[in-house]
C-alpha cells in the first residue's frame, strides 16, 4: 500500500519595518527565518533586498500577490534557496538583472502567465535545475539569462511565444542535447550556447524568419548567417547565398579553415573570437571591423 505524507512549511511573515509605510516596497530583509511569506500587498522587491542569505530555504506570497518587479541582485547568492515559485504572481512583469543568480541549489523554477522580461543573468548559476518553462508572454531575455544552468536540459517555449530574438550566453554552459527556436524568434546571437552536448537544433514549424540546415541557422532567405553549431568540425564552406556573418558566429569555435563566398560584404564583431583559425583570408569587398578577427 503506497503512502503519502505531505510535508507542511511554517512561513513566517516578514516583518513590517522591512516594507515601505504603504508595504508597497519590500526594501531589505535580515530575519533568518528558513521560510519567509511576503505580503500581497508588496508590488516591488528592491535591488539587493535578499542578497546573500544563505538561511532563506524558501519564500512564498500571500493570496493574490501584487508584485510587478524583482529588483536586480535581490535573492542573487541565497545558495540554500530550495525553489522560486512564481507562478502566483500573475502581476509580475519584470525580473531584474542577476535577481536569482547564484541560487545554485534551487531545484525548480516556476514563472507566471504575464512576465514579459527577464534581464541579464536574472537565473544564472543553478546547478540542479532540470527542466524549465517559458511563458509565451516573455518578450525578452537578456544575455546570460540562464548560463550555467548545468544540469537544464529540458526546455519549453509555451505555444505563441513573444520572444523576438536569443541574446548572447543565454543558454551558455546548459546541458541541452536538443534545442528549438520558438516562433517569433527573428535573430539568434553565435554564443546562445557552448554547445556541450548539442545534437540537434530545429526552428519551430511556424517560424517565417530562421532556416536550419545541418545544425547551422540561417535567415529564411539564407543571406545571414546567425549561428553554427561548435561541435568539432575541422572545415566549413559557407553558402554562396550568404551576405552577411552574425556577431560572435565562430567564437570558440574547432573550426580551421572556412572558405568564404564572393557574396559575403558583412562580418559581425567577435566573429572569430577565441577561435582554432590559423589563417584567414578576408576578401576586399567585406566590412569587417577589426574585433571581429580579434584573438584568433
Amino acid at each position: 500500500m503506497l503512502i503519502l505524507f505531505t510535508i507542511l512549511t511554517n512561513y513566517k511573515e516578514i516583518n513590517a519595518s522591512c516594507y515601505s509605510r504603504d508595504f508597497k516596497t519590500l526594501n531589505k530583509v535580515e530575519d533568518t527565518y528558513p521560510n519567509l511569506i511576503i505580503s500581497a500587498k508588496c508590488e516591488i522587491i528592491a535591488d539587493d533586498c535578499f542578497k546573500n542569505m544563505i538561511s532563506l530555504l524558501s519564500f512564498t506570497f500571500e493570496d493574490n500577490p501584487n508584485l510587478t518587479t524583482i529588483g536586480g541582485y535581490s535573492f542573487n547568492g541565497c545558495i540554500n534557496l530550495t525553489n522560486i515559485n512564481l507562478s502566483s504572481c500573475i502581476k509580475l512583469k519584470t525580473v531584474k538583472y542577476n535577481a536569482f543568480d547564484g541560487c545554485k541549489n534551487a531545484a525548480y523554477i516556476l514563472l507566471p502567465k504575464g512576465i514579459i522580461d527577464i534581464q541579464s543573468s536574472a537565473f544564472a548559476s543553478n546547478y540542479v535545475m532540470t527542466n524549465l518553462t517559458i511563458p509565451a508572454s516573455v518578450e525578452k531575455i537578456g544575455n546570460c539569462a540562464f548560463m550555467y544552468c548545468l544540469k537544464l536540459k529540458t526546455l519549453i517555449f509555451e505555444d505563441g511565444s513573444n520572444l523576438t530574438s536569443l541574446s548572447r550566453y543565454v543558454f551558455y554552459a546548459c546541458d541541452f542535447h536538443t534545442f528549438e527556436i520558438p516562433e517569433n524568434v527573428s535573430k539568434v546571437h553565435g554564443m546562445l550556447f557552448n554547445d556541450g552536448w548539442l545534437s540537434n537544433i530545429t526552428v519551430n514549424p511556424k517560424n517565417p524568419f530562421l532556416k536550419v540546415v545541418n545544425k547551422t541557422v540561417f535567415s529564411a532567405n539564407m543571406n545571414i548567417l546567425y549561428y553554427f553549431c561548435k561541435k568539432p568540425t575541422p572545415t566549413f564552406e559557407i553558402p554562396s547565398s550568404v551576405t552577411t556573418l552574425e556577431a560572435s558566429l565562430f567564437q570558440e569555435g574547432t573550426i580551421s579553415s572556412i572558405t568564404f563566398p564572393n557574396t559575403l560584404t558583412t562580418i559581425g564583431n567577435d566573429c572569430f573570437h577565441d577561435s582554432r583559425i590559423t589563417s584567414i583570408v578576408i576578401p576586399e569587398n567585406i566590412g569587417c571591423p577589426k574585433v571581429c578577427l580579434a584573438q584568433t
